[in-house]
């Protein structure tokens, strides 16, 4: 198989992308807001909670974001923890989207990698 065909990213965009996860999360905030977390509706015929939504949406996140994690170690090898305080952030703790931002344009900071364990 083509590694191609496992990424069919070549007409992603990144800022809309963003965007419009952005936008979903401000819509879904707005619905649950006058709702406290044991509130109950209908889910497949049974009662479900918005705490079980929330849960599974969290297990969701992880569970893609642990994928996610496993294909970036086969990319560059790189295992274990990120040193998250980087000179190219100013000195300061680079946020997670920086650092990704950082290695998807293959930068490294001059002073230690910014990619990877560093």
């Amino acid at each position: 198989m083509d590694d191609s065909e496992l990424v069919p990213l070549d007409d992603a965009d990144w800022e809309a992308d963003l965007a419009a996860w952005q936008a979903e999360s401000e819509s879904e905030r707005a619905a649950v807001a006058n709702h406290e977390l044991d509130e109950t509706g209908i889910r497949h015929g049974e009662p479900c909670s918005l705490r079980w939504i929330y849960v599974h949406m969290i297990e969701e996140y992880a569970r893609h974001n642990g994928h996610a994690d496993l294909i970036r170690e086969l990319i560059d090898g790189a295992v274990g923890l990120v040193t998250l305080v980087c000179p190219a952030a100013g000195d300061r703790p680079a946020t997670p989207i920086e650092l990704a931002e950082r290695q998807a344009r293959g930068a490294r900071c001059s002073t230690h990698r910014c990619r990877g364990n560093g």
